[in-house]
């Protein structure tokens, strides 16, 4: 039977903090604690708010997941006491929630903006270089944040900044590669949002007979997806495929990405023949049923794809579009072959 150390390795980070508030919920349920309430209850409230967070601490603090996740375990230990402890019991616990649970949120908040002068001095610097500023904003956030949390922020933060403030012009590097030009892609986002905008218009004075509040509800949920709309469209145009010394990076605007090492690169070819799902082969884009792909690459050993929200797919094979077909195919050929060379 095949297991995955990674995976079994993090779910001790989960397991172990778990078992040990099942065990201390045990106890505090348990005759014993009954017979000895004023002394055990000092230790419950010190094992739950100190303990546990800190074990789940030293336990991430060698992995890829944020310290910052400490504080939620800290809360939950404050939350857990409170449903626990008897009234009676919650002497210490009550000097915590007076004392030192606000000197941890005050602690946060400094964190988060000292981090958050770190992001601005960091996206201005991108800004004077490239487009690249959806991926400055995941490494920042992923710092802060666990990585599904981060990347869903970010995800919102980039359809405002690529729909409404990314006006400045591009100018694409020998190694940049559009994608939009000549897919249609635009096209079809642009008759979508046409659609969403004159369906609302028409259920909102439908609905309005039935509900005012439930038809006007229904028109700001379409107007947001309209606006997710037109961010995702808006970013398929400031987001080029690159390549890169050692690696290809595929951007589809905001919804997929794929970071692949050239030397991983079994072989790639021009074509748009349809790919079977059930031989590990994805689409680049999410609108693959819609969207055509001139370019289908194989790999030696499986890639992964991120999509929308840092939702994650395996693949082997992967298909997508290009605008200048020959021109990005003998650019990765030659780059590929430099690779080699170094290699």
């Amino acid at each position: 039977m095949n297991r995955n150390p990674a995976l079994s390795s993090n779910l001790i980070v989960i397991i172990a903090p778990l078992a040990m508030v099942i065990t201390i919920v045990l106890l505090v349920n348990s005759g014993l604690f009954s017979q000895h309430s004023s002394l055990l209850s000092v230790g419950v409230t010190i094992d739950l708010v100190l303990s546990v967070p800190l074990v789940y601490f030293l336990l991430i603090r060698r992995r890829n997941i944020p310290n910052l996740t400490t504080v939620p375990v800290f809360v939950v230990g404050i939350v857990v006491a409170s449903l626990v402890l008897p009234p009676s019991n919650q002497e210490l616990l009550g000097t915590v929630k007076t004392w030192i649970l606000p000197l941890v949120e005050i602690g946060v908040v400094v964190f988060i903006v000292w981090k958050g002068r770190a992001v601005v001095k960091r996206l201005k610097t991108e800004v004077g270089k490239n487009p690249n500023i959806f991926s400055t904003l995941k490494e920042v956030a992923g710092e802060i944040l666990p990585e599904r949390l981060a990347y869903a922020m970010v995800t919102e933060m980039g359809v405002f900044y690529y729909g409404f403030l990314s006006w400045k012009r591009i100018e694409l590097g020998p190694n940049e590669f559009t994608y939009h030009r000549k897919s249609g892609t635009i096209a079809l986002l642009g008759i979508l949002l046409v659609m969403i905008l004159v369906e609302m218009t028409a259920v909102h004075f439908l609905l309005r007979q039935w509900s005012y509040v439930a038809a006007w509800m229904l028109t700001g949920l379409s107007v947001y997806t309209g606006v997710q709309v037109y961010g995702m469209a808006r970013s398929l145009t400031r987001r080029p495929y690159v390549i890169e010394k050692h690696s290809l990076l595929l951007r589809y605007g905001i919804m997929g990405e794929a970071t692949i090492e050239l030397s991983n690169i079994a072989s790639f070819e021009f074509s748009s023949k349809a790919i079977d799902v059930t031989e590990n082969a994805l689409s680049l884009s999410p609108l693959a049923a819609l969207e055509k792909h001139n370019v289908i690459l194989h790999l030696e050993d499986p890639g992964t794809v991120r999509g929308l929200y840092g939702s994650k797919q395996k693949y082997s094979t992967l298909a997508f579009f290009v605008d200048d077909k020959t021109r990005f195919g003998a650019s990765l050929s030659e780059q590929i072959l430099t690779d080699q060379g170094d290699g």
